[in-house]
């Protein structure tokens, strides 16, 4: 069996599951002729080179056989692959990826623990056919709770989502103002970043502004000006700290705490 360039995502991974089928179909059948796998190996690779699989059996010291699969989709394929996998969007946040993104298509291995019958190996090939090409949302659907950070869990994958693009939005403007900062020694560099990215991270997910007060406290107006202007206020965390900012400028709002250079009370985040 050959696989042609196809004209649509949907073709091509039915191709891909139909070669990984027919691989362990030849190994199921060595299999129940020899009663073993040791030494039996599989290997298919498309014309254009574009596709690898190969399986490949082996008994490990303990007398136990376990069976081995590596695979390589990448070229056009590869491409096409990722961009129908990814839906054109970003997992972690759910944000359209960008037009000009390059896929690389995808690449793995996996073994069984230990092949002790043929319903071993049916097992192997069922997970591998079934999870090897899952579209992002296809594996969503087997989630049932998504690590925040700090041993932190969500149950929705829009609260995972809404979460992370709130991280992105932190990371992004503590690189920022770790830029504006113009440090010559890359150690002083590294360790403001991490402190700045915590800080800004606190207040943009829940309004608590200590760490960030501490962090901007003395900087130069015209560096907050500059990193108020580097900012994009295309989501509600990066608007509040823009807010923040602009009160920070401003010497803060008379209703403030002296304590405190920003209200967090009025700055929830919407996400």
């Amino acid at each position: 069996m050959s696989i042609t360039a196809p004209g649509s995502g949907s073709t091509l991974i039915a191709s891909l599951r139909s070669q990984f089928q027919s691989e362990f179909a030849a190994v199921k059948k060595a299999y129940q002729e020899t009663g073993q796998l040791a030494g039996t190996q599989r290997t298919f690779r498309s014309e254009d080179g574009d596709v690898t699989i190969s399986l490949s059996g082996r008994k490990l010291d303990d007398g136990r056989e376990v069976l081995e699969l590596t695979y390589g989709i990448g070229g056009a394929k590869g491409a096409l692959l990722g961009r129908t996998l990814s839906g054109g969007t970003n997992d972690a946040t759910g944000l359209a990826l960008p037009a000009d993104t390059r896929y690389g298509g995808i690449a793995g291995s996996a073994s069984t623990e230990a092949i002790t019958s043929f319903d071993d190996i049916e097992a192997f090939e069922r997970d591998m056919v079934a999870s090897t090409f899952e579209t992002q949302d296809e594996r969503a659907a087997h989630i049932r709770q998504w690590g925040v950070g700090d041993g932190k869990y969500v149950t929705s994958r829009e609260e995972y989502r809404a979460y992370n693009r709130v991280e992105e939005a932190a990371t992004d403007a503590a690189a920022k103002l770790t830029k504006r900062m113009g440090f010559k020694n890359p150690e002083e560099e590294s360790e403001f970043y991490a402190k700045a990215n915590k800080a800004l991270s606190k207040f943009m997910h829940d309004g608590d502004d200590r760490e960030l007060a501490e962090l901007l406290k003395g900087m130069p107006a015209d560096t907050l000006k500059k990193l108020k202007g580097d900012l994009s206020a295309t989501d509600s965390a990066t608007q509040r700290l823009i807010a923040a900012l602009n009160r920070r400028l401003e010497g803060g709002a008379p209703h403030e705490s002296p304590a405190s250079l920003f209200s967090a009370k009025s700055l929830n985040v919407l996400v």
